[in-house]
């Protein structure tokens, strides 16, 4: 397995190397310690991980001893932390599951810029991305729902995903590795662990190749739904237009298509709205009636449905970024910035700036009609309107753009592309890495 992991970290993910900094997610379990193990053995700059939930008293912190010592007896920097994750579920209005995972990565992406680390890895295999999948199923997440877990988003890779658990299990028993069992993974009382005990188990045992032939369908239908992706903006560019505090959509338009009761529901599913009926059924109703909830209103006019923001006057509309620190959570996700020695990877949620061209502190807003900048690799200056177009940036997902400027010139549109007139060059002496991650 050594040689077949090894060959598949180098043809599936070439921005790892041997010099990259690893922080790998090591619960003590034994998936991450076949990972640690897989990696240790390979030679990679590995360091461990943990977090004790406090969700199991006294198991919870031998989960804990153990994971230190093992990365003791192996020489791995070790990072742990404690939290009780029942108290921040409270707090935060979160199930358990939800508010444990929260926590965790929001302490991974902290340490991944505190700690100057290049990249998370967690130990997801393939038996967690049927789960996955079957979950989504339950909960009836859509075509989405059908990809599975990301094999990797921004800094977080999942090296393990096409190795299936009793691939993992066979390798370290091999090899007489030990690890922790979670008592809670026999508990029904999660859904996952209801998908994990009965329904897998009962699908494995269908057919010989079942498994295997699932795992090829989710990686069949995450392809697939990319190009899903790309015709529905074709789409969206014909049906939906921006205004000057949101978008519409011509009910002209929409009603000339074969399916636009679906079109609808992907042009506004990511607005909150629950009920696709009630907001299709909204297209046949007298202009000026109104839909709305927390975030977003709709209205029908003659022949169109206007999408807007409901205006919160409670949220500040710029941030004060400090490069004396390192870290910052704000309305975009979590800001990490780092000095760095030059380019360590590609994402448009990271970006290299030249040090020495912006003073001690950017700011944060989102981004106003008569904005422009000069994107790098790009000639000349552009409308961040016309840019956003033709990035094919959904038009809701327009109105919560951010950018962070100096002295009134945009540095970086968050996500998307940096000014050229901050990029690192030959003369460059200070570099400092910026990314942008999730909550």
């Amino acid at each position: 397995m050594i040689r077949s992991f090894s060959d598949h970290l180098q043809r599936e993910f070439p921005r790892i190397s041997k010099g990259s900094k690893l922080l790998i997610a090591f619960s003590g379990g034994s998936d991450s310690v076949v990972l640690t193990t897989l990696l240790y053995r390979l030679g990679y700059n590995v360091s461990l991980a943990h977090v004790n939930f406090s969700l199991r008293d006294i198991e919870s912190d031998e989960d804990e001893v153990f994971a230190r010592e093992f990365a003791r007896e192996k020489g791995l920097e070790f990072y742990s932390t404690h939290i009780n994750t029942r108290q921040y579920a409270a707090d935060n209005q979160l199930s358990t599951q939800e508010a444990a995972r929260k926590f965790r990565y929001e302490w991974f992406d902290e340490l991944l810029n505190t700690k100057n680390k290049d990249f998370i890895l967690t130990a997801h295999h393939a038996d967690d991305q049927l789960e996955t999948v079957f979950i989504n199923m339950i909960r009836g997440s859509g075509l989405k729902g059908f990809t599975g877990i990301p094999r990797e988003r921004d800094d977080i890779i999942r090296p393990l995903l096409p190795y299936s658990k009793d691939r993992l299990l066979e390798f370290a028993n091999e090899n007489g590795l030990s690890w922790r069992e979670d008592s809670s993974n026999s508990s029904t009382d999660y859904l996952r662990n209801k998908v994990r005990s009965k329904l897998i188990p009962s699908f494995k045992k269908m057919s010989k190749d079942a498994f295997r032939q699932a795992i090829k369908s989710i990686g069949l239908a995450d392809n697939s739904y990319q190009l899903f992706e790309d015709l529905l903006q074709e789409k969206r560019d014909s049906i939906v237009s921006s205004t000057d505090n949101g978008y519409s959509i011509s009910l002209e338009k929409l009603e000339k298509e074969e399916h636009p009761r679906t079109l609808l529901f992907h042009f506004i599913k990511d607005l909150g709205f629950k009920n696709i009926d009630e907001v299709y059924q909204l297209c046949k109703k007298p202009r000026g009636k109104i839909l709305q909830n927390k975030e977003y209103q709709i209205t029908k006019e003659r022949d169109q449905l206007v999408i807007q923001p409901i205006e919160k006057n409670s949220e500040p509309e710029t941030f004060r970024i400090l490069l004396s620190s390192s870290f910052h959570r704000t309305p975009v996700g979590n800001l990490s910035i780092r000095s760095c020695d030059g380019i360590e990877g590609s994402s448009k949620n990271i970006a290299y700036v030249d040090a020495d061209k912006i003073g001690k502190a950017l700011i944060l807003r989102k981004w106003k009609k008569g904005d422009h900048f000069y994107p790098l690799g790009m000639k000349g200056r552009k409308k961040l309107s016309d840019f956003l177009k033709d990035e094919k940036v959904p038009h809701h997902k327009k109105l919560d753009q951010w950018v962070l400027t100096y002295d009134e010139k945009i540095v970086w549109v968050v996500g998307h592309r940096l000014d050229d007139r901050f990029k690192i060059n030959n003369s460059t002496r200070r570099c400092l890495k910026i990314t942008c991650s999730a909550d």
